[in-house]
């Protein structure tokens, strides 16, 4: 999976946890908030995963943009 269309799975995933919380708080559901604390959490994760990730690849991996071919 690329980088970006995890990014943006994160990014959906905030987006809908925010009304499960809200609607789970206001009806007094706690089960569509926990669900929502879950997705929250989950969309908080996985762009810190992926830093972390992108710092244990090695340098060599990438191109080096800032070089002009010869």
């Amino acid at each position: 999976m690329r980088r970006v269309t995890a990014l943006d799975i994160a990014f959906l995933m905030l987006l809908v946890a925010l009304p499960l919380l809200s609607l789970g708080t206001m009806n007094d559901q706690p089960v569509m908030w926990w669900i929502g604390l879950a997705i929250l959490l989950l969309g908080f994760i996985i762009p810190l995963a992926l830093r972390f990730v992108a710092l244990a690849s090695s340098p060599e991996d990438e191109p080096d943009v800032g070089e002009e071919p010869s």
